[in-house]
Formats: C-alpha cells, structure tokens, sequence
C-alpha cells in the first residue's frame, strides 16, 4: 500500500483503514501528497474521528504542516465549516495566525463562507480580527461581500470614521486605511 491510500482513507474517513495502515508504517502520518497535503489536512475536510485518531497517534500529527499553498489543516477544517474539528486542532497547538501562500488565514476563510461560530472560535483563540490579506482585504470587507452573518463587522464597514467592532464581542481599533482600498 502507498501513502496515497492513507490520504484517501482519511479524506473517506475511512478510521479502520487509517489505523491499520499507520501501524504498519507510522511514517505515513505526516506523508506528502503530490498537492503537499497530509492525512490531517484531509480529514480535517469532515472527519472528526480521524482528525481525533490523528492527533492522538504517538506521535501525534503535525497540525501546522503546510500544503504546497500554505493551507494547513486548521484553514481547511475552517473553510469546510468544520466547527468541531476546528476546536480539535485548536486544542492540539493549531496556528490561528498562519497565513497561506496569499496572506490569507483560517479567519478570512471563515468569514468569507460566513462561518460564524468559527470565527468566534479563531478570535477567541487569538486569531487577529481584522486583518489584511495580501490584497489588502479585511475580513470585514469579506463578510461584507458574501453577505456573511456578520451584521456587526457590516455595519461598522460602513462607518466613516471607520473605527470597527469585532462580530465577534471584543474590541478591535481601526482596520487602516490601508485596508479600504481596492
């Protein structure tokens, strides 16, 4: 059997398969697909259990490894809306600050699927609110374009002054002015 066959069984979520296959060669916990993805970053797409296998295995899965983008699991589990498997890999050390290959974190992801209650969970796990991307784009801005549920940071985008509130209850200051333009 390959390491592409664990790859597969996790994003299968496929738990059996996955523990027989780590305990024949444990080295495939951390192995490489062509895209740079481990087994954690597929199945942190919807697989709790796994992801829990994963990161219970001695040694546990890397949770900050990086694809070949820069996702990491965490970014993936928060794009999925994944919000258990979010709080599983912030309980294993996960990044809430990593950004990706486009200055992107697991936060403007959850913003910009309208992702509530994770964004609730990355703030309160020190995930910086707001913050620009690479193309200078505040997560509020990303909520404000998807018509997330993210009424607070809509409305505070609006403001003149342009003072914003996190959506998420705690203070923020001001995005910038770098982050209003286009």
């Amino acid at each position: 059997m390959s390491g592409l066959d664990i790859h597969k069984a996790a994003l299968e979520g496929q738990k059996s398969l996955v523990a027989s296959l780590l305990s024949s060669n444990p080295s495939l916990l951390n192995s490489k697909d062509v895209d740079g993805r481990t087994p954690l970053h597929w199945a942190s797409t919807k697989h709790k259990d796994v992801v829990e296998q994963l990161l219970s295995h001695n040694p546990p899965a890397d949770v900050n490894v990086k694809d070949t983008q820069g996702w990491t699991p965490l970014m993936i589990a928060a794009s999925a809306g994944q919000d258990d498997i979010v709080e599983l890999l912030i309980g294993a050390g996960a990044d809430v600050k990593a950004v990706n290959e486009k200055g992107i974190t697991a936060l403007h992801y959850a913003a910009s699927k309208g992702r509530y209650e994770i964004g609730k969970l990355l703030v309160a796990a020190g995930a910086d609110a707001p913050s620009c991307d690479n193309w200078i784009y505040c997560v509020y801005q990303l909520a404000a374009s998807t018509a997330s549920r993210l009424p607070q940071a809509q409305a505070k985008h609006r403001r003149s002054n342009r003072e914003h509130t996190s959506s998420f209850g705690n203070g923020i200051g001001t995005c910038g002015s770098s982050c209003h333009s286009h």
